[in-house]
């Protein structure tokens, strides 16, 4: 352990000592009462510790310190306090308080005596022996002044005060707070009439600025008084006048105009707003209520003027500024102006032309036009604006507005016409993965779905340039009607593609995206290979793609199934194979291309934690061996495994490996297995089938051998009555 390490806080809170009773002067024997207030800390529960003349008092923890004046003259106390609950946590020491011991001495021989009032005096003196009694001295005035200074405090403590407005001031005695007190007021030296009173109200005349100074007496001797209190200057400015602007004179029908009002004194105003007559404020439904700007929709003369003050600063104010100059305002009925859309189809495809034209009522002569588009082009100040080949940039909301030529009337802006420019139609392929025998169904997407359109069907033929040309399908080059069209006898992988085209003549969409449908069957001009031969991969491996067949120009192609990307990966590097290091758990389709050529293609599923099931690449021909794994990521091969074909388990019986001897067409499906509460995805193990020699359906060589047995039993039928007969005859 190591050594203790002691943490005091000290608090910047600083203790006061205060006396009662407040008596500047304390003789022998008096007991007064001392108190340690912790100023910021009342809420807070403390011990306290007292010294006298910086001896620790052995009486602690209290607040309140009861002291019986001694002999001596002058004594010194201070106190600290400390946390009950943290007792190293502490404020600082109090300034030193000194309590001031005065000796009461009789009237003896030599005449003295000392007072601690202030007041007229006289004394006189008697004989100790025959008790005779002198004249009375003269008067001797004695007047005490205390120590504490009174302070002038102001409300509203705003900084500048105005003409009229009216104010408060108080005098605060430092320290006497409990001492009964009366007070007297001087303005610019002059003593005022009222006195008595700690506080004083006075309205701020034309005067720009009056000194005012306060002085307190005790009530109970008005011999002992305070010293005056610091002049306080009371500056006084002339009375405000608002000023009122606008952004615009003039408005139009269902427009507003924003009025401002401002006081050229900062000072928290209030705004009031009066229309008609400086007698007719604005209600909360006509502006917004106090603030210095209001929007308004009536045509009329306005006025603002602002105030301040009031109860809490709410209700009506006590002081208000000068009315500001009236504003005018006008509304004006202005020419329309209308956009309208050629065609009426605000959705169109990029190539397309289309025109905007902005009508004004009453005739199109002498305006010039003004347009506003959220667009990347904006139009020229011309009526009709059109666009040809539309792109993503005319994409956008468009309005227009007439401005006159001569003269400075302007329409209102027209009204928005939103143009949606939409890149290409979408193409779907139904099934993605080819079924041997079965047609592939291509459906051509337009956004939104309309009427008039003719449809076009592509090949997407790879070129050098990561990209496709598109070559039509027999018998398409003068599109089809339907947004469907069947692709026969398809056997291999295969891109396609679609347009479509309105109006005449016609206007032609951009090609669709390539859409593919995929093979998973190996053929000797273009093949893909997989190694390791799985599906299934961990992020944390790297796997081998090798393309080969007749060209000697490849390129690999990777389809991320989940985000419909489709990517051109770089060349081979290694020996003619593609290195693929997974970095992020993803599924994907590769496939391999070159001129017209594709390749087989190949599911890859990447993961990053659990157990993955190991299972073929490619299709596994019927009749064949095939074994499935569970692995860990470590590469260990659990044996304690369940295994699943389409979400059924197959055995309710735990094994390390699952081995189909001889593979058929019901083995075909998705498998996945599960270790420990950790389940793998699920991978689809196709089957080839076994292809069939073409000749006679089975059902016809059943026909064919049930016939030949019926001829057989008739003839041996009439073999048997020809023997019968015969032998008849022989007899």
């Amino acid at each position: 352990m190591s050594d203790e390490a002691t943490i005091r806080i000290t608090f910047t809170n600083k203790p006061v000592i205060t006396q009662q009773p407040s008596r500047s002067q304390i003789f022998q024997g008096e007991e007064i009462t001392l108190t340690c207030e912790v100023q910021g800390g009342e809420k807070t529960d403390w011990w306290y510790d007292w010294r006298r003349n910086s001896q620790y008092l052995q009486q602690k923890n209290e607040k309140v310190l009861k002291v019986t004046a001694s002999q001596s003259f002058n004594e010194e106390y201070d106190c600290m306090a400390t946390r009950r609950d943290d007792i190293y946590s502490s404020t600082t020491g109090s300034e030193a308080f000194t309590v001031s011991v005065l000796l009461e001495t009789n009237v003896g021989d030599n005449g003295v005596i000392q007072v601690s009032k202030g007041g007229i005096y006289r004394c006189r003196g008697e004989r100790e022996t025959s008790g005779y009694l002198s004249d009375m001295s003269d008067e001797a005035y004695i007047q005490i002044t205390f120590t504490n200074k009174p302070v002038i405090t102001r409300q509203p403590s705003w900084s500048q005060i105005f003409q009229g407005e009216e104010i408060t001031l108080t005098c605060e005695v430092q320290g006497g707070e409990k001492a009964d007190w009366w007070y007297y007021w001087r303005r610019n030296s002059q003593y005022l009439q009222q006195k008595n009173e700690k506080v004083l109200k006075v309205t701020a005349s034309q005067s720009l600025n009056e000194e005012y100074d306060c002085l307190a007496t005790l009530r109970d001797d008005s011999s002992s008084s305070t010293t005056w209190s610091e002049a306080f200057t009371v500056s006084v400015l002339p009375q405000p006048k608002a000023q009122l602007g606008t952004n615009k004179f003039n408005m139009s029908e269902g427009s507003r105009v924003t009025l401002t009002c401002s006081v050229n004194q900062p000072a928290g105003w209030k705004y009031f707003w009066y229309r008609d007559s400086k007698t007719s404020p604005l209600t909360k439904y006509d502006s917004n209520m106090y603030w210095n700007q209001s929007e308004v929709s009536q045509e009329g003369r306005y006025w603002c003027r602002g105030g301040r003050g009031g109860r809490g600063g709410r209700g009506d104010p006590l002081y208000y500024t000068e009315y500001s100059d009236p504003i005018s305002v006008t509304k004006i009925i202005p020419n329309k102006a209308t956009l309208t859309l050629q065609h009426d189809r605000p959705q169109l495809y990029q190539g397309e032309t289309i025109a905007l034209r902005c009508a004004i009522d009453g005739g199109n002569t002498g305006w010039e036009y003004e347009w506003e588009t959220s667009s990347l082009l904006k139009p020229a100040n011309v009526s009709q604006y059109r666009m040809e080949a539309l792109s993503s940039q005319h994409q956008g909301e468009y309005r227009c507005k007439g401005n006159k030529l001569r003269g400075a009337q302007s329409t209102d802006w027209s009204n928005t016409v939103t143009l949606t420019v939409l890149s290409r139609p979408k193409l779907s392929v139904s099934p993605s993965w080819l079924i041997p025998g079965a047609s592939v169904t291509l459906i051509c997407h337009t956004e939104p779905p309309s009427a008039g359109w003719s449809f076009y069907w592509f090949k997407a033929v790879p070129n050098s340039q990561d990209s496709y040309t598109y070559e039509p399908l027999p018998g398409t080059s003068s599109g089809t009607a339907n947004n469907s069209f069947t692709v026969h006898g398809q056997t291999h992988t295969a891109g396609y593609a679609c347009s479509a085209g309105r109006g005449d003549p016609p206007i032609y969409t951009q090609h669709s995206r390539p859409t593919f449908v995929w093979s998973s069957g190996v053929h000797p001009s273009a093949s893909l290979t997989v190694n390791p031969d799985r599906v299934q991969h961990f992020t944390s491996e790297s796997l081998s793609l090798t393309c080969e067949g007749s060209s000697s120009q490849w390129r690999l192609i990777r389809f991320l199934t989940d985000d419909s990307l489709l990517s051109f990966l770089p060349p081979a590097t290694i020996n003619g194979s593609t290195y693929i290091k997974n970095e992020a758990p993803r599924k994907a389709v590769y496939w391999c291309e070159s001129g017209t050529e594709f390749s087989n293609a190949v599911n890859i599923s990447t993961h990053s934690d659990g157990v993955i099931l190991v299972s073929p690449v490619y299709p596994v021909p019927v009749g064949e061996s095939v074994t499935l794994l569970c692995v860990m990521k470590t590469g260990n091969i659990p044996s304690d495994v369940f295994f699943y074909k389409n979400n059924k388990l197959i055995e309710n019986e735990r094994r390390g490996e699952m081995k189909i001897s001889a593979v058929s067409e019901s083995d075909e499906g998705f498998y996945k297995c599960q270790y420990n509460g950790r389940e793998s995805a699920q991978s689809w193990m196709a089957v080839q089938f076994v292809s069939r020699q073409k000749g006679f359906p089975m059902w016809t060589i059943g026909l064919i051998c049930g016939l030949l047995l019926l001829i057989s039993l008739l003839l041996l039928c009439c073999c048997r009555k020809t023997e019968d007969l015969c032998f008849n005859r022989l007899v």
